[in-house]
């Protein structure tokens, strides 16, 4: 098949691109900077040669780039901390949904796969994230951002769209132009400074086998689908150990009330221009996903498409060797 990937100079984009192309499917990406695209695949090793400039919120160039596919999954995503980009960071999201998955549903493609976020149906103290919760997400606008492409999906699924939903959380693993993702950063901000919160919690699937999932979703005529690709669920003790034993030097878990760590969130939300670099990213609906973090139901991904996740050990092995090889390049 010929499938367009959107989101492909982004972490989890490139590993699926890379994982698509694998499975012998020729890959068509939509980005904004090609050449940028095109360094991404000589990289990780596929043929990005097919590439459409263009944004997802401009319905014209998304139609140029879905000419001639066959499937589609959309990856990209827009991430905005500074809550002055909020609204903006929303409506983009949202258009470039109603752009990416509504086009190639009206115009027959299958399957049209929305690469979500576990975030997407985050709950208050949720005994299991499963695919059939309704959507959630945090008071964040990544959190909002997410939640209003979920119901958008859904919608199409209810029309029997051969819409397809995944729901990966935590997504570790080797970098991708020198990029480890938002979660790779936290486990080294967890390297340096230790994992915050009583209750702190931290799901873990390698980015290879969320992309293999992607890649082998893309099998026409099985209708409407939602899978949850969320790997191993690790506590902050557990994960603080993991991470202890690879490093060699003691990654503290610091057991603070999680009310105590939400807050700080707060305060942080409210001086963000006045902080640090290293504590920027820190803020209120962060921390609540962190110790409000609950054990994944992965069945489906199991079940339908024969996935195993690799071991934890594995792959939190790779991500610090991959940080090790970075710092000692740039230094």
């Amino acid at each position: 098949m010929r499938v367009l990937i959107t989101g492909a100079t982004g972490f989890v984009g490139a590993w699926t691109a890379k994982a698509v192309y694998d499975h012998g499917h020729h890959v068509r990406l939509l980005a904004r900077d090609p050449e940028r695209a095109a360094a991404v695949a000589a990289e990780l090793g596929f043929d990005g040669g097919d590439v459409v400039r263009g944004d997802m919120t401009d319905a014209e160039q998304v139609r140029t780039a879905l000419n001639g596919c066959d499937a589609v999954v959309h990856a990209a995503a827009v991430v905005a901390l500074d809550p002055a980009a909020a609204e903006r960071m929303i409506r983009s999201t949202v258009t470039g949904a109603e752009n990416v998955l509504g086009q190639p549903v009206a115009a027959g493609l299958d399957p049209v796969v929305s690469v979500s976020s576990a975030v997407a149906l985050w709950h208050p103290r949720c005994p299991l994230l499963h695919p059939d919760l309704q959507p959630g997400g945090g008071a964040d606008a990544y959190g909002e951002s997410k939640a209003r492409v979920e119901r958008y999906a859904r919608g199409l699924q209810r029309a029997r769209a051969p819409v397809v939903i995944t729901y990966p959380s935590s997504v570790l693993g080797p970098a991708v132009a020198g990029r480890f993702g938002e979660s790779g950063d936290a486990v080294g901000a967890f390297l340096r400074s230790g994992i915050p919160g009583r209750g702190a919690a931290f799901p873990v699937a390698d980015v290879r086998d969320v992309a293999e999932a992607h890649a082998r979703l893309l099998e026409p005529g099985l209708g409407p689908r939602r899978s949850v690709i969320a790997g191993h669920h690790l506590t902050g003790a557990e994960l603080a150990a993991q991470l202890s034993a690879i490093s060699g030097r003691r990654v503290r878990h610091h057991r603070v009330p999680d009310a105590a760590l939400v807050a700080a969130g707060t305060l942080a939300d409210l001086f963000r221009d006045r902080l640090p670099p290293s504590l920027r990213k820190l803020g209120a609906a962060g921390a609540r996903y962190l110790v409000d973090s609950p054990p994944a139901d992965n069945s489906a991904a199991g079940r339908d498409l024969g996935l195993t996740f690799r071991p934890v050990r594995q792959t939190l092995e790779e991500l610090l060797a991959d940080r090790r090889r970075l710092r000692a390049t740039r230094s």
